[in-house]
């Protein structure tokens, strides 16, 4: 991309790009109301500064399931112009799931070896899953936060950011199924460390 074709908003690169980020759409507005009766809603036709929204901001309905009134629509909101922090974190949470993944195998490889080797309670393998279980639960959470900031900033950019908004930034904290998983591996790290010290007593008894 050329620097001619890129301006600066707040000390960012706008790029010539789409950024896309889920949003809440109150259903008391109009867009919310308008809502079961397409899948593409319409956008506010000003923020709530009084500027004018561009013509390329786009709102695309997720599911067309009876909303929360406390939460709103799941919508996908689209539009260009995106910045480069906009683009990063919108992208982050591929990033940080590879991430996570590289250091779950790195913690996993010697528990496996050790098992291959008939030796399951070595030591540290119960360390190691506790903190396999930890870092489930932290990238389970934190890779939904960047593509919520990204879409912080982008209503931050469109002035539709204010409380009269009938836009928010959707819910990313929530319980699910990775959740689940961590428990599972937490209650098998105990399992180990119990194991670990059986092991040692039956040791010092020979």
């Amino acid at each position: 991309m050329s620097w001619a074709a890129s301006r600066t908003w707040k000390g960012n690169t706008l790029a010539v790009s789409l950024v896309t980020g889920t949003t809440q759409v109150d259903p008391t507005s109009a867009q919310g109301r308008q809502l079961q009766q397409a899948r593409r809603l319409p956008v506010p036709t000003s923020s709530t500064s009084g500027e004018q929204v561009p013509e390329h901001v786009q709102l695309t309905a997720i599911d067309l399931l009876t909303p929360d009134v406390a939460q709103g629509y799941p919508a996908e909101l689209s539009a260009w112009d995106s910045t480069r922090t906009e683009q990063f974190l919108s992208r982050g949470h591929f990033a940080l799931a590879g991430i996570g993944l590289g250091a779950a195998a790195l913690l996993l490889r010697p528990v496996l070896t050790s098992i291959a080797a008939a030796r399951p309670f070595g030591a540290g393998n119960a360390r190691r899953l506790a903190q396999l279980a930890l870092l489930t639960v932290l990238i389970a959470h934190l890779a939904p936060l960047l593509p919520a900031l990204a879409a912080d900033q982008v209503l931050e950019r469109l002035g539709l950011d204010g409380a009269d908004s009938p836009l928010s930034v959707a819910a990313w904290l929530h319980l699910g199924a990775w959740d689940l998983i961590a428990v599972v591996v937490l209650v098998l790290a105990e399992a180990f460390r119990q194991g670990e010290r059986l092991h040692r007593d039956l040791d010092g008894l020979v």
